[in-house]
């Protein structure tokens, strides 16, 4: 018979992003920070803060901890302990199942990504939906973006390729981004409209929440000038959201958008 010891930590996620747009007028970047609050249960969780530290002393230190929460327990104090996360500038979380296999994260569902890109398309129309733009220096009433899944390939190809890779947050060049967007063949629009692709990303934490991702990606995207622009954007009317995890529950988002009549690729 097994036992399973039960400690509910909560660990807060530090991440960063950056935004450039692709208009012509060269990339404008800025630094964000999305905090995601996540509940570790049913298994044993300890948090390590770990900036400034060795990966191998933050990993000493949060496995000290868990297996001192076992003990507190009563539960046997070697239980496997495994490493959710090892990167040295962020939090350390660690989890433990005694008497039984290792537990560890996983790659979150199909149905979870879907569900974290869907809605935060929802979110970001409502943001268009209670704010103003601007156009021409005069406030304009906004439109929701439309879907364009056919941008979104791209935009999750680059957030694959960051977390394959252990590459910090960076955007593609702004000639790339926009090769991207004019390889789908979009019409260009009348009325001074430029023919630009913008693209948002962000990292964040699979916490097991995708409703709690979406709500703060989104939030921070709106705290931050560059990013609100792109968010609030008159010029954009089409828009697409892709991301990619990593099975240590890191990720990365990306909102790619379209300021190009691209009607005649999806119909509306």
């Amino acid at each position: 018979m097994s036992a399973t010891g039960t400690v509910t930590t909560t660990a807060t996620y530090e991440a960063e992003g950056e935004v450039t747009r692709c208009d012509g007028s060269g990339p404008a970047k800025e630094t964000l920070t999305v905090k995601v609050t996540a509940n570790a249960s049913s298994a044993v969780a300890a948090k390590a803060s770990v900036k400034g530290r060795s990966k191998k002393a933050a990993y000493r230190a949060a496995k000290k901890a868990v297996r001192a929460k076992l003990r507190d327990k009563g539960v046997d104090a070697n239980a496997p302990v495994i490493k959710a996360n090892a990167r040295a500038d962020a939090t350390e979380l660690l989890l433990a199942k005694a008497g039984g296999p290792t537990v560890g994260p996983s790659l979150p569902s199909a149905e979870a990504l879907k569900y974290l890109e869907d809605r935060m398309f929802d979110l970001i129309n409502v943001q268009r939906s209670q704010n103003m733009g601007t156009w021409n220096g005069q406030p304009v009433a906004l439109s929701p973006w439309k879907r364009l899944p056919e941008i979104e390939p791209a935009g999750r190809a680059w957030a694959q390729h960051l977390i394959d890779n252990n590459l910090p947050l960076a955007h593609p060049s702004s000639a790339e981004i926009k090769a991207d967007g004019d390889a789908l063949g979009c019409n260009q629009r009348p009325g001074g409209f430029p023919n630009a692709f913008s693209e948002a990303l962000a990292t964040t934490r699979y916490p097991q929440d995708m409703e709690a991702v979406a709500q703060e990606t989104v939030q921070a995207w709106m705290a931050s000038p560059s990013h609100r622009a792109i968010l609030l954007s008159y010029a954009d009317t089409y828009a697409g959201v892709a991301s990619a995890f990593a099975v240590d529950g890191g990720g990365v988002v990306a909102l790619r958008t379209a300021a190009a009549d691209c009607s005649n690729i999806t119909g509306y």
